[in-house]
């Protein structure tokens, strides 16, 4: 949400603030992050805003599709408050396909039931901070003949895959030595010591974003494995510092920025055979980080403000 922020010159509030929720239509657009625990925020602001406000609402699927299971089914919140919140929306935006379409089915076909016109669905992946791309101190960019000889793994705390991902990095003899892993954004408890021991080399708690950033820009390659569908930052963080990334195709961008090294969740002897050949081959390695670093700028505040401008012009319609 920080940088949809930053590319309108916005405020991040929380509801809690306003004594009164039509206090937001001073704002031309107000955009709802949607977790599990925030389902029914979307219809509450667009009920207080009133049909006759001019401030577009738009309802932002900031979570996983697979694991709002856990507060629309079992949780306290139920299918039709989120149901509701899908079509109390101006617009609703999707950060990756299977979800864009999920979303897509749901207030089309609620649309049918209720007799009203389906609220707009757009796909726009989250917009990335692109300065990070030139070199320090300008940006984050450190030149690969200095960097590390560590293999980022990144953990992702939805599924929390530790083994899977260990059984493809480790031990990875390349013609120039073993590389480092390093599991990066870990969340769990006491049982990091084991990890370290078990399965990598290191072990990189989940920190602050420019510590995080900073040792991420050291290391020569990158690699996550996902078991839900999921836009992807890793992908383009890898992007915007040079990074060669070995992912699978529930990342959607890891789809379009890697498209040589990302595979089928399934294609487990490809991805450690790729992360190989990425270590031993430098021209592969440099045509793979060489493409997604420039494709990563239509990531970019300017190519993403037109795409949610565009999107907002076709709810007018």
């Amino acid at each position: 949400m920080l940088n949809w922020v930053r590319i309108f010159n916005g405020e991040m509030r929380r509801t809690k603030e306003f004594d009164n929720l039509r206090e937001l239509e001073k704002y031309d657009i107000v955009w709802i992050n949607i977790c599990g625990t925030d389902v029914g925020l979307v219809s509450e602001v667009a009920s207080a805003l009133g049909k006759d406000c001019s401030t577009k609402v738009v309802c932002n699927l900031d979570y996983a599709v697979e694991y709002f299971q856990h507060h629309i089914v079992t949780g306290k919140k139920t299918l039709f408050e989120f149901i509701n919140d899908l079509a109390s929306a101006d617009l609703v935006v999707a950060q990756e396909p299977y979800q864009y379409k999920l979303m897509k089915y749901i207030v089309e076909e609620n649309a049918k039931v209720g007799g009203i016109k389906p609220t707009k669905v757009a796909l726009i992946p989250h917009p990335a901070d692109t300065r990070i791309k030139k070199p320090i101190p300008e940006g984050v960019f450190i030149p690969h003949d200095q960097r590390l000889e560590i293999l980022a793994v990144m953990y992702h705390r939805y599924d929390g895959q530790l083994w899977i991902p260990s059984t493809i990095v480790s031990n990875l003899q390349a013609e120039k030595g073993k590389p480092i892993t390093m599991l990066m954004g870990y969340t769990g408890g006491p049982e990091i010591i084991n990890l370290r021991d078990k399965l990598f080399d290191l072990i990189q708690p989940y920190t602050d974003w420019s510590e995080y950033i900073y040792l991420l820009a050291h290391c020569i390659l990158g690699f996550e494995y996902r078991t839900h569908h999921a836009h992807g930052r890793f992908a383009v963080e890898c992007a915007m510092l040079g990074i060669p990334l070995v992912s699978n195709i529930h990342s959607y961008n890891s789809r379009i920025l890697f498209p040589k090294t990302t595979f089928r969740p399934s294609q487990f002897k490809e991805m450690r055979d790729t992360l190989k050949k990425l270590l031993d081959d430098p021209e592969f390695y440099e045509e793979v980080w060489k493409y997604a670093y420039e494709k990563v700028d239509e990531w970019g505040y300017e190519h993403k403000k037109k795409e949610l401008l565009e999107a907002l012009e076709e709810v007018e319609k």
